[in-house]
């Protein structure tokens, strides 16, 4: 079985956040064991923490936010993927407003950043999901939905059908 990671070391970055325009200082440093991802409110009293759990998505429109402990945090996408990535399993990310900096507008930068830390195996096995089921939700009156299904591997299929002309259907399979 796979092995839990962190960072070796702390890496930061500053910019501007996408929706918010608001400046911003990140910090990525190690955690410990089953810690998991945790963003951390430096400009707020008390440095709230904020677990990125499914449990604390509270919206996804134009952008995933999280809330817990009365702090939030949003347009973490690319920040995740970037973690997801380089199989980044515990890490505290100390922010320093609720929106990471967009940087170049993916998760490059992210990624280079954690390379450029460096990640090591933790001594605890990686939690590992399986399905055993099929799950679908549907939403905007069943015009979309989305389906996880039990698969040997990770896989994603995605279509998206747009009555523009000039984006028209999109598809893309991804294993």
């Amino acid at each position: 079985m796979p092995r839990q990671r962190t960072l070796r070391s702390k890496t930061s970055c500053v910019g501007v956040g996408l929706h918010s325009g608001k400046k911003v200082r990140l910090e990525l440093k190690p955690a410990d064991v089953d810690s998991g991802i945790i963003f951390m409110r430096t400009d707020l009293p008390a440095r709230p923490q904020i677990h990125a759990t499914a449990a604390n998505v509270t919206a996804t429109l134009r952008a995933t936010t999280l809330e817990e402990n009365g702090a939030k945090v949003f347009t973490v996408e690319h920040l995740m993927s970037a973690l997801n990535a380089c199989r980044i399993d515990n890490c505290e990310i100390e922010i320093s407003a609720e929106e990471p900096p967009v940087l170049n507008g993916n998760s490059i930068d992210f990624f280079k950043m954690i390379q450029a830390a460096g990640v090591v195996e933790q001594d605890k096995e990686r939690k590992i999901i399986r399905l055993e089921k099929i799950y679908r939700v549907d939403g905007d009156e069943g015009k979309r939905f989305v389906m996880a299904l039990p698969y040997d591997g990770f896989r994603v299929s995605f279509v998206s059908i747009n009555p523009h002309p000039l984006i028209g259907i999109q598809y893309g399979d991804l294993t």
